[in-house]
């Protein structure tokens, strides 16, 4: 996927340009002053509105329209003249000609003004698009522009007038998208949402993008573009100075144990309390800040003293990272500095629980930031078997998974700690998912 490119553009009658200014015009905030500060303007230009500034030159009444999205960027138009004072020389174009330090004249023709471009003649209404590339135009510049009609040998006729604006500045907005399984996307394009506009960017084989420059004084929200395989996202505005965005996409495979009516969007969105009850009640995505969670495991023994709880804990970790593909947890001998505490002791009516925050009255998954989980195994447990299935499904909660799974063949299952009790390829993704989404995501921007 590649962005497309916008370069300079020609009308045609001049109905059709007066129309395509008032296009780009719209959604624009005003333009700075017709003349620069400290200048005076030109007694030919008219008051910048929307953007949109116009002045009489040599060829007649000149627009120029800032872009309301691309910094740096304007577009110059002007209808084909009536009679020109270059006679008897014919007109064989127009030279759209700008000044940083004043007005354009024929002492700073060859000193100080840059010729963006010589038009050729022949139309009856143009329009030429200039940008951040074009040399001679700089971001922020109080700038004076005149279109003057040159001869075959590129010589100007006479030079009456200039109008004034200042060229808009600009920003960039930089970050990175990946996938839920915290995987680099690549080849994504990144729209501006509004007003309407794209792509003003596309993400690189790491996931890392950086847009073209935008209209400094104004956030945008960017929106991504992947195609099929995934669930869109478009992010609140971003403005100068805010962090690097990064973008999480939801994966749209379908789920290895499917659910009727649930896709894995909502899986993942149930499973976690990204919402509750409620797809329309959503709350910013709660997780761990970091991983991998530091955990401290007590010693321990079943009842009969067959099965060491402690041991099964510690092999459970190590075999949940390696299919995970990542180490999530990781065992620490210093208890008071355990975001997660592995203990035994009887629970009436479960075999197995994980608490959240338990020093705090009324914690609420899904709502409440985790500082710390409690993890306990009810030593009435009678097999190593029934120890490892616990122990998997409690340490899916950890990464604060808040819910259960409805379907029995799911680790998460709201039995999973008996049977099956192994991570099935479903509750690998919610894993690596819960680990990987920003903190604070929105899931009703992500688009179905």
């Amino acid at each position: 996927m590649r962005p497309r490119r916008h370069g300079p553009s020609r009308a045609g009658a001049a109905g059709a340009l007066l129309a395509l200014l008032a296009l780009l015009a719209g959604g624009c905030g005003r333009q700075d002053p017709v003349a620069p500060p400290g200048v005076a303007a030109p007694t030919a230009a008219t008051a910048a509105v929307d953007g949109k500034v116009s002045g009489r030159t040599d060829v007649g009444i000149v627009i120029v329209t800032s872009h309301p999205v691309l910094a740096a960027t304007f577009t110059v138009a002007w209808d084909e003249p009536a009679s020109l004072p270059l006679a008897p020389r014919p007109v064989t174009g127009y030279a759209v000609a700008i000044d940083t330090t004043g007005p354009v004249s024929a002492a700073t023709w060859r000193r100080t003004t840059h010729v963006l471009e010589i038009v050729p003649a022949g139309g009856r209404g143009y329009a030429r698009t200039y940008g951040p590339d074009t040399p001679g135009v700089v971001a922020g510049a109080p700038t004076w522009l005149a279109v003057v009609p040159v001869s075959g040998n590129g010589d100007p006729g006479e030079i009456g007038g200039s109008l004034a604006f200042r060229v808009t500045d600009g920003f960039v907005i930089a970050g990175r998208v990946i996938s839920d399984q915290g995987e680099p996307l690549g080849g994504v394009d990144l729209d501006v949402v509004s007003p309407a506009f794209g792509p003003v960017a596309t993400t690189g084989a790491d996931g890392s993008f950086r847009t073209v420059p935008l209209v400094a004084g104004h956030a945008r929200a960017l929106r991504t573009r992947s195609g099929a395989d995934w669930y869109d996202y478009a992010t609140l505005p971003i403005g100068a100075g805010d962090p690097s965005p990064v973008i999480c996409l939801l994966d749209r495979r379908p789920l290895q144990f499917p659910l009727e009516g649930v896709d894995s969007k909502l899986f993942l969105g149930v499973v976690t309390r990204w919402f509750y009850h409620n797809v329309d009640a959503t709350r910013p995505f709660v997780r761990w800040e970091a991983f991998p969670l530091r955990v401290h495991i007590a010693a321990g023994t079943n009842a009969a003293g067959t099965v060491d709880l402690a041991a099964i804990a510690r092999e459970q970790i190590a075999f949940l990272n390696a299919a995970v593909g990542r180490e999530l947890w990781v065992e620490t001998a210093d208890s008071t500095q355990a975001q997660v505490r592995v203990r035994s002791y009887t629970i009436p009516g479960f075999l197995g629980q994980t608490a959240l925050n338990p020093d705090e009255p009324h914690p609420v998954w899904g709502t409440t930031p985790p500082r710390w989980m409690r993890l306990v195994v009810d030593p009435a447990v009678a097999t190593e078997q029934q120890a490892r299935y616990l122990f998997n499904h409690e340490l899916g909660h950890t990464l604060y998974v808040g819910s259960h799974s409805t379907n029995p063949n799911h680790l998460m299952w709201y039995q999973g700690g008996v049977s099956p009790g192994l991570p099935s390829a479903d509750d690998l993704r919610l894993f690596r998912a819960v680990a990987t989404i920003p903190a604070g995501t929105d899931y009703n921007r992500y688009e179905d």
